[in-house]
C-alpha cells in the first residue's frame, strides 16, 4: 500500500517555496522523503492492529498513533541552518501530520475491531460450553434411558410371570377341583378332603406376595429414574434459556452493527481531512481499513454459522423433533404402558372373574359344572373356599391397587415432559 498523495503535494509546494537556495531546498525535500517513508509504515502497523485476531488492539493502536503524531515533529527538528521560511513550512507540515495520526487515534475503527472480536471469542467459548453441556445431559439423558428400559424391561419380566402364575394356579386350581367333585360325586363329601385346593390357593399367594415385593423395588426404581430425568428435561430447558440469554447479548446483528460502526469510522476519518493529498491519503488508508475490518467480519459470520448449524434446533430456535423424541421417548413408554395394562387385564380375568369370584348358589365354581353335587353340600364347599380364597384375593387386591394406575402414570410423566419440550418448538 502507497500513501505518496500529500508527499507528492507538498514537494510540488516545496519546489515553488520562494527565498530558499538550491541546497536548502534539498536539505528539506530530503526530510520530507525521510518522515514519508517512515509515515508508510506507521500507517501499515496501524492497519497490522485492524487484521483479524484473538486479542483487543485497541490500546495497542492508541500507543502506535500517538507516537505516529509526534513523529514529523521529532523528524524535522533535526534540520538544522535553514531559513526561516523553510522551519515554517515544516512547521505546516508536522502541524497537519500530527493532526491525521492525533484523528487516527481518536478513530472508532480499532473499538469496532475488537468489539467482533470479543462477540467471537465469547462465541467460540459458549460454543463449547454448550457442546459440553449437550454432551453431558445427552450421555446423562442415554445412561438414564438405559436404565429406565432395564427396569422396565425386569419390571413387565415379572408382570408376565405373574401371569403365568395366574394362569398356572387358575388351571392346577380348576383340575384340583374338577377331580374333588368327580370324587364327591361319586362317593359324597364327606369322603374326599379339599386340602389339594386349598394349598394350590396358598402357594398362589405366597406367589403374589413375592411378585408384589420384587415389582415393588422394580416401580421405585423407575419413578426415581423418572425424577431424575425430569431433572435432565427442565437442566436442558435451563440451558436453552442461558443460550437465548447470552443470544442477547451476543447475536449476529450486534456483531454486524459493530462491523457498520467500523466502516463509518473509517469514512468519519475521511471526511475529517481537509487537505487534498492528506485526504487522499486518508481515503486510501480508509479503504485499506475497511478491508482489514471485513476480514475480522468474516471470521465472526463464520463462527456464527457454524454456532447455528451445531446448535439450531437444539440450544436455539425452534426444538427440532428429533431431539424431542430423543429425550421424551414418548412413544417406546407408550407401547410399554399398553402391554403392562394388557398384561393386567389378562390375570385379573384369571383370578378375579374366573377364580376368586365363588357364590353360594353357584352350579360352576372354578369353572367346574358341580352337577351332581347337593345344594346343601355347594354351600359348604363355597364357605370352605372363600376361607381359603380370601389371603389370595386381599394380595391381589392390593397388588393391583398400588400397581394399577402405574402405567397411566408414568405415561403422563413422559407426556408431561414432551409437553415442556414441545413448547419449546
Amino acid at each position: 500500500m502507497s500513501y505518496e498523495k500529500y508527499e507528492k503535494e507538498l514537494l510540488d509546494q516545496l519546489k515553488e517555496l520562494p527565498g530558499l537556495e538550491e541546497d536548502h531546498r534539498d536539505t528539506v525535500r530530503r526530510a520530507v522523503e525521510s518522515y514519508f517513508n517512515q509515515r508508510e509504515g506507521r500507517l501499515e502497523n496501524l492497519l497490522e492492529r485492524l487484521e483479524p485476531g484473538k486479542d483487543p488492539k485497541h490500546r495497542d493502536w492508541l500507543d502506535k498513533a500517538k507516537a505516529a503524531s509526534q513523529l514529523a515533529y521529532d523528524e524535522f527538528e533535526k534540520v538544522r541552518d535553514v531559513p526561516v521560511a523553510a522551519k515554517d513550512f515544516l512547521s505546516r507540515v508536522a502541524f497537519q501530520e500530527n493532526r491525521f495520526f492525533f484523528l487516527l487515534a481518536m478513530s472508532q475503527m480499532p473499538v469496532a475491531r475488537d468489539r467482533m472480536v470479543a462477540q467471537t471469542q465469547n462465541l467460540e467459548k459458549a460454543m463449547k460450553e454448550f457442546d459440553a453441556k449437550w454432551d453431558k445431559l445427552s450421555d446423562l439423558d442415554d445412561g438414564l434411558d438405559d436404565r429406565l428400559k432395564r427396569a422396565a424391561e425386569q419390571y413387565e419380566k415379572l408382570l408376565v410371570e405373574a401371569a403365568r402364575d395366574a394362569a398356572k394356579t387358575e388351571k392346577q386350581v380348576r383340575e384340583g377341583f374338577a377331580g374333588f367333585v368327580s370324587k364327591a360325586v361319586r362317593g359324597g363329601l364327606l369322603l374326599v378332603d379339599l386340602g389339594v385346593v386349598e394349598r394350590v390357593i396358598k402357594g398362589a399367594t405366597t406367589a403374589i406376595t413375592a411378585t408384589m415385593d420384587k415389582t415393588e423395588e422394580r416401580r421405585l426404581e423407575i419413578f426415581a429414574l423418572l425424577s431424575r430425568e425430569e431433572q435432565v428435561i427442565h437442566s436442558f430447558r435451563d440451558g436453552r434459556h442461558l443460550v437465548a440469554e447470552f443470544l442477547e447479548d451476543h447475536s449476529y446483528a450486534m456483531v454486524k452493527a459493530a462491523w457498520g460502526d467500523g466502516e463509518d469510522a473509517a469514512e468519519a476519518f475521511t471526511k475529517k481531512i481537509t487537505l487534498d493529498g492528506q485526504k487522499e491519503d486518508a481515503a486510501e488508508f480508509a479503504k485499506a481499513a475497511e478491508n482489514e475490518l471485513s476480514k475480522v467480519f468474516s471470521v465472526a459470520e463464520k463462527a456464527y454459522r457454524e454456532f447455528a448449524k451445531r446448535h439450531e434446533h437444539l440450544f436455539f430456535g425452534p426444538l427440532g423433533s428429533g431431539y424431542v423424541q430423543e429425550l421424551s421417548e414418548i412413544d417406546t413408554w407408550k407401547d410399554k404402558s399398553r402391554r403392562w395394562a394388557d398384561l393386567r387385564e389378562d390375570f385379573d380375568d384369571l383370578l378375579r372373574e374366573r377364580l376368586l369370584q365363588i357364590n353360594d348358589n353357584d352350579d360352576r365354581i372354578f369353572d367346574v359344572n358341580m352337577d351332581g353335587i347337593v345344594e346343601a353340600d355347594r354351600r359348604q364347599i363355597a364357605k370352605q373356599l372363600k376361607e381359603a380364597c380370601k389371603k389370595l384375593l386381599r394380595a391381589w387386591n392390593a397388588w393391583k391397587d398400588w400397581n394399577r394406575k402405574d402405567p397411566d402414570f408414568i405415561l403422563e410423566n413422559r407426556e408431561q415432559m414432551q409437553s415442556i419440550l414441545k413448547a419449546l418448538r
